[in-house]
């Protein structure tokens, strides 16, 4: 494996274990909070108020998808090209290729983290549209 794969694939596995660790601890501040709702930080949402939510939600998702369509051309092109060029800027473009492919994983995760986010969004505004006719 040459310098600049190992340093991409080593950037990628640390990013992927940084991601795993945030998702599995909880910061001392998380850990000492109050009650968010005794102290009057947080009220309760009305259906309204989740709409907008699951809207911005939907809006990020797809500007995330584009991003992430993007992604995918530039690869695509510079793939195609890749096969004409010299040793030198080969060794240039595979960094490239490399570096477009941690972005696009990085894009990945947050799409699902997103979906994820969304899908209970959009479960909580069907439960609350439920309960008046109830």
């Amino acid at each position: 494996m040459r310098q600049s794969e190992e340093d991409s694939f080593v950037q990628a596995l640390k990013q992927e274990w940084k991601l795993f660790w945030d998702s599995l601890k909880k910061s001392p501040e998380t850990l000492r909070a109050p009650n968010s709702f005794e102290s009057g930080q947080l009220r309760k949402l009305s259906i309204e108020d989740i709409k907008k939510i699951t809207r911005s939600l939907s809006t990020h998702r797809r500007r995330l998808n584009q991003e992430l369509e993007f992604l995918r051309s530039e690869i695509d092109k510079r793939t195609q090209s890749l096969e004409m060029l010299s040793e030198e800027p080969r060794k240039k473009a595979l960094t490239e290729l490399n570096d477009l492919n941690d972005r696009g994983q990085t894009m990945s995760l947050r799409l699902n983290q997103l979906d994820q986010h969304l899908r209970e969004t959009r479960n909580l505004e069907d439960e609350l549209a439920q309960k008046p006719s109830q």
